[in-house]
C-alpha cells in the first residue's frame, strides 16, 4: 500500500468507484482466501458528567432521553422553575428548528442507535471529514440546549459542556454485518500517505435502538 499510487491507478483503469472501494478491489484480487469475521470492536463517543463513571449498557436514545432531561434540569435549575422547565420539556417540539430535531429523532427509533465509529482516530478528526463532533456534544442535547436558549436566552449548551468530560467507550458486536474492510483500508492509505481522512475513512455501528450489553463494554476512556 505504500507504493500504491492511487490516482495514478485511476487514471489508467478510468476507474470510478470511491477510494475504499478501489482499495478494496485490489485487496480482493491479492487476497481472495482470507479468515471470517467473527467480532468488530466499535467506539461511542459521547460525553460524561464530571465526577461521574460510565457503567452498565450503551442504551438507545429512547431508554436515556428521561436521563438526559433530568442531568440538563440539574445544570439549568438556577434560571429556571421546575414548573417552567416542565413546559419547556413538553412544548420543545415547536420551538423552531431545534424543536423539529428534538422531535424527529425521539418519536422515531430509526434514530435510537446507539452509534459508534470503526476508526477511533476519525472521532478526533469531525471537521475533516465533514462529521458532527459527538464528543464536543451529542447531537439531542444541542437540540435541547439551543430550543431553550431560543426560549430563555440562557446558554446551557455552554454550562453543559463545562459540567461534563469527553468519553469513549470501546465495546465489542458480534453483528458482522458491516462494510468493515473497505474504510479500514482507505483509512491506512491515508495515514501512509499522510493524506487527510475523508467520510470514506470511517463507517459506522447502528444498534437500531438495542442497547449494547455492560459485558460488551471493553474500555471507558475519558479524553
Amino acid at each position: 500500500m505504500r507504493d500504491f499510487d492511487m490516482d495514478e491507478y485511476y487514471k489508467k483503469n478510468n476507474y470510478e468507484q470511491t477510494g475504499d472501494r478501489c482499495l478494496y478491489k485490489i485487496f480482493n484480487e491479492k487476497f481472495s482466501d482470507r479468515r471470517e469475521i467473527t467480532e468488530i470492536h466499535w467506539f461511542h463517543l459521547t460525553r460524561m458528567p464530571l465526577n461521574e463513571k460510565f457503567k452498565g449498557a450503551i442504551k438507545p436514545l429512547g431508554g436515556q432521553i428521561e436521563h438526559l432531561w433530568e442531568f440538563l434540569y440539574s445544570l439549568a435549575k438556577g434560571s429556571i422553575s421546575e414548573t417552567n422547565w416542565n413546559d419547556f420539556k413538553n412544548t420543545i417540539s415547536n420551538i423552531g428548528h431545534s424543536g423539529y430535531l428534538y422531535k424527529l429523532k425521539t418519536s422515531n427509533s430509526v434514530h435510537w442507535g446507539p452509534y459508534a465509529m470503526l476508526i477511533k482516530e476519525v472521532a478526533f478528526r469531525a471537521s475533516e471529514i465533514r462529521n458532527h463532533d459527538y464528543l464536543k456534544s451529542p447531537e439531542i442535547i444541542e437540540d435541547i440546549c439551543h430550543a431553550f436558549e431560543s426560549r430563555y436566552k440562557v446558554d446551557l449548551l455552554k454550562i453543559y459542556s463545562q459540567s461534563t468530560v469527553p468519553c469513549i467507550v470501546h465495546f465489542r458486536s458480534n453483528d458482522t454485518d458491516y462494510h468493515v474492510i473497505e474504510p479500514i483500508l482507505f483509512y491506512l492509505y491515508k495515514v501512509i500517505h499522510n493524506e487527510k481522512f475523508s467520510v470514506y475513512s470511517n463507517t459506522c455501528f447502528d444498534g437500531e435502538g438495542r442497547e449494547v450489553p455492560a459485558s460488551d463494554v471493553l474500555k471507558i476512556e475519558l479524553v
